[in-house]
């Protein structure tokens, strides 16, 4: 199907995708709720704007196990 050198170079790209995944999650995770409120309070963002935007963020914290595994494992 593939040549060897084509899955090097494909297997390659897959690392480097999931190193940048790792990496943006890790910055992901390092941003706080407060850091999260005070810069929609800086905005002027409405207070329902504000509630869906915080949910959103909770929401996107919530550990994957199946996700993390297929990540971890490729």
């Amino acid at each position: 199907m593939f040549s060897e050198d084509k899955r090097i170079v494909l297997k390659n790209k897959l690392v480097h995708q999931k190193k940048n995944l790792l990496n943006l999650q890790s910055e992901y995770s390092n941003i706080s709720q407060k850091s999260i409120e005070e810069k929609l309070i800086e905005i002027n963002c409405p207070v329902n704007q504000k509630t869906i935007v915080q949910e959103i963020f909770l929401a996107a914290k919530v550990n994957n196990s199946k996700v993390d595994d297929i990540l971890m494992n490729g």
